[in-house]
């Protein structure tokens, strides 16, 4: 029985503990609670991006347009079925880039650095007699409307040093290296110029087909060796070039040759096929497109092959990304975090000659597209929009991209996002602190009501004092509750404490009732009575009054 009690006792007091340990308070749900008000900056940021949907998709629409009407100033332009011609030639293509500075010839790249990694690879023809070669040539083209300059970089690691010129007798020519250089001019004759790398520095170029009488220029190039092999500089007057030109570059040790056009047989009456088109932008059209281009805004001109013919760039990055801390750059920082950009980056640069995209092969299928892509050296956004270009006979001849940034679209970006910003974080610990403020003022309240109801007791059951409050809500009304509670014990121990009297009261007087029986009974019996009780067997026995210590009598049988 005992075993029992106990086992009951340790089970209500684990039911006490499991009721009174709190995983977190009030207050802590409370500031659960204040937390959903994130949703607020959420909504907003969800907001901001359909608002930016919304304005990007009104702008590539409406670039789109414009790019459409650019493309029918361009319908049937003789610069793009001029460039269409040239890169059906069966050799391979070479752009010349346009510059806008002076090329110093000395026989080094250094000029050359901003076409670097736009050199045109050309391999040795094979020969199953020869073993292969890490021979290569690199052919870079410029003109600043003045001159062609050529830079040619051959790959021959073995190349022997040799001294300047001036310290060595001169090579038989059957045992050094040569470039010829071909090109036809507007007489449509064609010129050959060998030029001997004896030594490095300067070399002038042999005419070898000395019937031509058109020819009055003396071509001197100047090449210098290097690690890798050596490079081989030169400029060629522009009015002396029409459209076609060659490279040959022959080793005498290895007896290998590298041309820039295909090997067969030179045919004298088609000897164009033997040689490069060169493709150059068209100043023409260069100028119409300055005509029509807006600011922040690049326009390129490509014909079917998706070469460049002209382009032009009105292109200011005039909202930069701002390295130092700003409240807007806050701003921005988290904006780009939260928001999903595009990884890929604009597939347009200053100097490429040809552009081959998904887009623009869909473009050349008479598609028009548009398409947003990042900035690597911004935040802007870039609209990357290509339409087609036609003939007369609806032909699709060519190919107008139009780049345009998001600089208006930006500003009102972070203006909507500061704006959203704001006032998400002034609604939010607005709300906070008058969530914190009122579950505080409750939580002071709940606790003086639980003070205020552990002393209201007496250890010895009276009440010490009322709970009563004048407050008209619910803690008011628990408060109440608890004084009508108190009252109803208090009563209740009232009448505990008047029962006993009461009961006492009410005993006492059938007792004494009965006393007083007894002793007339006692007082006033016969003499023959008592005897024949004693006759018959019975005895007398004293009772003990509880109320009085006289005896009295009890008759037994």
């Amino acid at each position: 029985m005992a075993l029992k009690n106990n086992k009951q006792i340790n089970k209500h007091k684990k039911q006490h503990t499991k009721h009174t340990f709190r995983f977190i308070g009030l207050r802590g749900k409370l500031l659960l609670v204040t937390l959903l008000l994130f949703i607020l900056p959420a909504a907003g940021f969800n907001y901001l991006n359909e608002l930016e949907l919304f304005l990007k998709k009104n702008h590539s629409d409406s670039v789109l347009d414009v790019a459409t009407v650019m493309a029918s100033v361009f319908r049937d332009n003789a610069s793009l079925l001029t460039l269409n011609r040239l890169t059906q030639s069966p050799s391979k293509p070479v752009y010349c880039h346009s510059i806008k500075t002076t090329i110093n010839i000395d026989g080094f790249s250094d000029d050359w650095f901003a076409l670097q990694n736009r050199e045109q690879y050309f391999n040795p023809a094979l020969n199953v007699h020869l073993k292969p070669t890490p021979k290569k040539l690199s052919l870079i083209c410029a003109n600043d409307n003045q001159y062609y300059y050529f830079l040619i970089t051959v790959q021959k690691p073995d190349l022997r040093a040799m001294n300047s010129l001036g310290k060595v007798a001169l090579k038989p020519d059957n045992t050094v290296n040569s470039i010829v250089f071909k090109y036809h001019d507007y007489y449509h004759q064609l010129h050959e110029y060998h030029f001997k790398l004896q030594t490095p520095g300067w070399v002038n170029g042999q005419l070898q087909n000395t019937l031509s009488f058109n020819s009055r220029i003396n071509l001197r190039a100047e090449w210098q060796q290097n690690k890798q092999g050596f490079t081989f500089e030169f400029k060629v007057p522009i009015n002396e070039i029409n459209h076609y030109m060659a490279f040959i570059y022959s080793d005498s040790e290895s007896k290998e040759e590298i041309h820039t056009t295909i090997t067969r047989p030179i045919d004298l009456l088609n000897a164009t096929d033997q040689l490069n088109p060169i493709i150059l932008t068209d100043p023409l059209s260069t100028l119409r497109l300055e005509q029509f281009v807006p600011e922040n805004t690049r326009l390129w001109l490509l014909n079917k092959q998706q070469y460049v013919s002209a382009k032009t760039n009105h292109w200011q990055s005039s909202h930069t990304s701002n390295t130092n801390f700003s409240l807007l750059a806050l701003y921005r920082q988290l904006y780009l975090i939260i928001m999903d950009y595009p990884e890929q980056s604009s597939l347009y640069g200053s100097h490429q000659s040809q552009i081959n995209n998904q887009a623009i092969q869909l473009t050349l299928e008479g598609k028009s597209s548009a398409q947003w892509s990042d900035n690597p050296q911004s935040e802007q956004m870039i609209l990357s929009v290509t339409v087609p270009v036609y003939d007369n006979e609806n032909n699709v001849i060519g190919t107008l991209v139009l780049e345009q940034t998001n600089d208006a679209l930006l500003a009102l970006k972070d203006s909507t996002f500061e704006q959203i910003l704001l006032l998400s974080i002034i609604l939010f610990f607005t709300i906070a602190l008058t969530l914190l403020f009122f579950s505080t003022k409750l939580l002071k309240r709940i606790i003086n009501l639980r003070d205020d109801t552990k002393t209201a007791l007496s250890n010895d059951g009276k009440i010490s004092h009322q709970l009563y409050r004048n407050d008209n809500d619910e803690i008011g009304d628990l408060a109440r509750s608890f004084s009508t509670l108190l009252v109803r014990i208090d009563q209740n121990n009232q009448y505990l404490r008047s029962l006993s009297g009461k009961l006492s009261h009410e005993l006492r007087t059938p007792l004494t009732i009965i006393k007083s029986s007894l002793e007339n009974i006692e007082t006033s019996p016969r003499a023959d009575d008592k005897e024949k009780y004693v006759q018959r067997g019975c005895r007398i026995t004293p009772i003990f009054n509880t109320f009085s210590i006289n005896p009295q009598y009890r008759i037994h049988k």
